[in-house]
């Protein structure tokens, strides 16, 4: 069988310089890659076109069409969606690669154009709805509460919040249309289900866990000992509608009432617009109400984190 994915990660594909993102779609194509009767092609945006074959996966780099500062400064200034893909280019692959099944990885690229315009039975996995979220963006940290650490180089390089928010609007009208399209699609949760109810009704819902990458697998954790302090610990995106604001606040209130704490959040920098706008906000450092700011965090590193936490605390604002 022969299945074309087209997702937001170039998986395990052999580049230069790789970042390290999408960890369970590269657990999901080592799943896959064991069974030899599997052909998988993968199909990403790249700042260049890419091919590659490594034994039974073929990894295809379509060239993004604002690959350079200048172009990407000019897409803001004209808010235009960064990732277009020409359907020529999409077609060429397919042509090549002559998949029986197309797999199309989230919602908020333009890869899901193909829900509405080939032949070819294809799904679409809920990676998120920028649908819904366009109606959150703003819930946590409202425009008036942003203006003040909006920086003037994200005004002249069109970078600010407001700029990429009319972006972001324009992504999720493009996710609306192909939905309405889609004839099947994969979810987690019951949110999935119940959003795709209304936005794909035409489609059919399977249900898909995730598989997190190997080294998840190999620790339990089991905190035992006692610690002087309670260690709680976050993973969140630095998007202002995923809640950051709400962990400080927390943290303030716990450091009125005294509790001995340390909080750890990973995923977030300390020049991200939401942290700045947060601690202005609330009025604090992170050091006052003993956060610690981690950033991004490798397999490993992450898991030392969690298996040293007492609680583990989700946010979101969705």
């Amino acid at each position: 069988m022969r299945i074309l994915w087209l997702a937001n990660t170039s998986s395990n594909a052999p580049l230069d310089n790789k970042t390290v993102r999408g960890g369970w779609i590269s657990s999901l194509e080592n799943a896959l890659t064991k069974h030899r009767n599997i052909e998988l092609g993968i199909v990403f945006m790249y700042h260049k076109t890419f091919f590659s074959k490594v034994g039974n996966t073929s990894y295809y780099g379509i060239q993004e069409n604002f690959n350079t500062k200048p172009r990407r400064v000019v897409q803001r200034y004209f808010k235009l969606l960064p990732d277009n893909v020409k359907e020529d280019d999409l077609k060429s692959i397919i042509k090549k690669f002559k998949p029986d099944l197309i797999h199309i990885h989230g919602t908020e690229n333009d890869f899901c154009q193909l829900l509405t315009k080939e032949n070819i039975p294809s799904v679409v996995s809920i990676q998120g709805n920028m649908t819904v979220y366009t109606h959150k963006y703003f819930s946590g940290l409202s425009k008036l509460e942003l203006k003040p650490v909006i920086r003037i180089k994200d005004y002249v390089f069109k970078s600010d919040i407001y700029t990429r928010f009319s972006i972001f609007k324009k992504k999720a009208k493009r996710e609306e249309n192909c939905l309405k399209s889609a004839k099947h699609v994969i979810g987690r949760t019951d949110w999935d289900r119940n959003i795709m109810r209304i936005l794909a009704p035409k489609a059919k819902y399977y249900l898909g866990n995730e598989i997190l990458r190997p080294q998840f697998y190999d620790k339990v954790w089991s905190k035992k000992q006692k610690s002087e302090k309670f260690i709680l610990v976050s993973v969140i995106g630095s998007n202002i509608f995923k809640g950051l604001e709400t962990i400080l606040h927390a943290a303030k209130l716990l450091k009125q009432v005294n509790f001995e704490f340390e909080w750890n959040i990973i995923g977030v920098q300390k020049n991200d617009l939401s942290y700045r706008a947060a601690i202005k906000l609330l009025d604090v450092s992170s050091n006052d109400i003993n956060i610690n700011i981690l950033g991004q965090l490798d397999a490993d590193a992450l898991i030392n984190q969690l298996l040293e936490s007492n609680l583990y605390v989700s946010v979101s604002h969705i």
